[in-house]
């Protein structure tokens, strides 16, 4: 086991921040003020620590990979804002980050753990209160080969990723639940060739939305919205695996003992990522609805599936595919839409139902539905600020329909303006078309590149023995 010194504390002594802030000074640092303090001194003692046990042993690629995970970390953290904290918030935040972090003073630790309490660490500062700055595309997404095992115990591991079991399927082929290092992912799993014969349009098959999608979530980066973390080819066949941020909590529409105050917290962190999408990314999601929208087990929202997702110029999209029952009136009638009231009228209806739990046009028969969304008016319950965003988000009118900014400024949103809510951007944002043809060709290039090379080394090796064979028989 290893141990994690840290101040010259007594082993086996608990620590807390409350402990650390009272503190008296020592020679190697500052009392810590604050709870960033607090953090970054427990981050720092975590990077120092593992970068002397690992570059002290070989220098393995594993361990190299290692040290250069802590190197980011540090950097991440390094780039944090200070903590925005009301009088009551610092205590409470003060006494959840004591509770919530595992402190390693006395404890035996293995490197792997170390990892563990970095995204603790990571979770702490997302859930108490501090406020994240949206970054540009500073994202780096690992494109890997395929190398399938299985364990010993009959597990299939795909590169470092144990598969557990089977999450869903799809017309683009199957979500399974992985593990690596007790951390879990949803490993998305393409069949490019069904992809590219299932024709959506006749300018457009499934396997293009695939380039698509994995273009824009390899820069997309925000809190809301689900990541990507990993892109993994199999050079023996057509499968591709997207190792995706697993969500781990309810469907969206079936939360228990939900209330306003859930659904209020809930559309606020929905909007906040289409709010990105929108005026950071210029994306259109073009297919939101409830089941885009997932959940982990802090009830923590956060969008996903970018498959029909549109990158625009001037906000008019280019086709009109989605889901029927969140489209809005106009493209059922107009040849030329606009993508980000789509999105808005989508999520005005994904609020209606978690309100009043229905769909306030919905039939089973696609012409009465469109028939609905045409010409069927809501009959609105109350008179409330709640009402007054619905109608707004349901305009019928494309042109009349609230912006992400307008609704983020919402009074329902920020309860008259005691809780104010907004992104707040740094650098910039481009998905280009060099960046959507990349997206899985350059992969499959390098790898044509290293199986060429290696089939010359074969025939350089089996040029070398026949000429061996000659010398010997001469």
């Amino acid at each position: 086991m290893l141990q994690l010194p840290i101040n010259n504390r007594t082993p086996g002594q608990n620590f807390s921040f409350n402990q650390f802030a009272s503190a008296p000074n020592s020679p190697d640092r500052n009392t810590p003020n604050t709870i960033k303090d607090y953090i970054k001194y427990r981050q720092r003692n975590l990077i120092d620590f593992v970068k002397s046990r690992l570059q002290s042993r070989q220098n393995s690629p594993k361990n190299l990979f290692k040290v250069d995970l802590i190197q980011f970390a540090k950097k991440k953290y390094d780039s944090m804002p200070s903590p925005i904290m009301g009088e009551n918030k610092f205590l409470s935040t003060q006494r959840s980050i004591g509770d919530s972090i595992q402190i390693v003073n006395g404890q035996g630790m293995t490197e792997d753990t170390l990892f563990d309490e970095i995204i603790d660490l990571e979770n702490a500062i997302n859930s108490n209160g501090f406020e994240k700055k949206v970054m540009g595309s500073q994202k780096q997404i690992n494109h890997s080969i395929m190398k399938k095992e299985v364990t010993e115990d009959g597990q299939v591991k795909i590169n470092q990723y144990t598969i557990l079991q089977e999450l869903g399927k799809g017309s683009f082929g199957k979500v399974k639940l992985a593990k690596d290092n007790n951390r879990k992912y949803a490993v998305k799993i393409c069949d490019r060739k069904k992809l590219k014969l299932r024709l959506l349009s006749s300018k457009m098959d499934a396997y293009s939305l695939l380039d698509k999608e994995i273009a824009i979530m390899k820069k997309v980066d925000h809190e809301n919205i689900v990541q990507l973390y990993e892109v993994i080819e199999n050079p023996n066949n057509d499968k591709l695996y997207l190792v995706l941020e697993y969500m781990d909590g309810p469907q969206l529409l079936q939360i228990k003992n939900k209330n306003i105050d859930t659904i209020w917290r809930l559309f606020r962190d929905f909007m906040l990522g289409l709010e990105y999408l929108h005026n950071f990314a210029n994306i259109a999601h073009m297919d939101i609805k409830p089941e885009n929208l997932l959940l982990n087990q802090e009830l923590r929202l956060k969008i996903a599936d970018f498959g029909v997702s549109q990158i625009m110029d001037d906000d008019l999209v280019k086709s009109k595919i989605g889901t029927s029952a969140y489209q809005p009136p106009e493209v059922f009638t107009e040849d030329q839409v606009r993508g980000k009231p789509i999105d808005v009228w989508a999520a005005g209806l994904t609020l209606y139902q978690l309100v009043y739990n229905e769909h306030p046009f919905i039939s089973l028969k696609q012409d009465q539905l469109k028939n609905n969304i045409l010409t069927q008016n809501i009959k609105w319950r109350e008179t409330s600020d709640l009402t007054d965003l619905l109608k707004r988000m349901l305009d019928k009118n494309p042109n009349n329909r609230i912006t992400t900014q307008q609704v983020l400024e919402h009074p329902w949103v920020t309860k008259n303006g005691r809780f104010p809510l907004k992104n707040e951007y740094q650098g910039n944002f481009c998905v280009t078309e060099n960046d959507i043809h990349n997206a899985i060709t350059r992969l499959s290039f390098n790898m044509a590149i290293r199986t060429l090379n290696k089939l010359k080394q074969k025939l350089n090796q089996s040029r070398q023995r026949l000429k061996q064979r000659k010398a010997q028989e001469s």
